[in-house]
């Protein structure tokens, strides 16, 4: 699953996820909501194992080999909720390979200071400042706060930016992702 091509599709699905966004506002590509629950310090890791040990001993059964009625019958659990274990697996081990493309192709704009953003709005000039005084300086700096967070502690932690300046935010650094396609 490696070698992922970074794409307008996989750039829009990385920000819409660390911006907590549901779908790309120029678009209808949806978030898979699930990814919602792995934002914790150790992201992106997180995505390839669940909180629930038992899902994980039911994935560590698929991967040896074991069909669907086997591990229904050893886990314990009915067929179809076996069978979502095992795609939900399947939709953040993808998201994962996804996100680190995405990491290792956005490494300049990571380091980029926030101030120094391309087309950067007159309207955000202080909201920058705000994440300034929050030690936040680059735009690495910002997704590693909103994807090691849940939305709502990030948003406690950045100063509780306005919908609308955030959304603003992560469309310029869309905007500056797109330029190194």
């Amino acid at each position: 699953m490696g070698g992922v091509q970074v794409t307008k599709e996989i750039i829009d699905e990385c920000i819409n996820f660390i911006g907590g966004f549901k779908a790309a506002d120029n678009g209808d590509t949806p978030l898979k909501l699930g990814h919602i629950a792995v934002k914790c310090a150790d992201f992106p890791e997180s995505l390839l194992k669940f909180r629930k040990e038992k899902w994980n001993v039911v994935i560590a059964d698929f991967n040896d080999g074991e069909s669907l009625d086997t591990v229904a019958s050893r886990s314990g659990l009915i067929r179809e909720e076996v069978y979502q274990i095992k795609e939900k697996h399947k939709d953040r081990t993808t998201f994962y390979y996804k996100y680190k493309a995405f990491e290792a192709f956005a490494r300049p704009i990571s380091e980029k200071r926030l101030i120094e953003l391309d087309d950067l709005p007159k309207a955000l000039i202080a909201t920058i400042e705000s994440l300034s005084d929050c030690g936040i300086y680059t735009v690495g700096e910002l997704i590693d706060l909103y994807v090691h967070n849940t939305l709502r502690a990030a948003q406690e932690k950045s100063v509780s930016m306005w919908r609308e300046r955030k959304n603003l935010l992560f469309n310029v650094i869309r905007n500056e992702c797109y330029k190194l396609l």
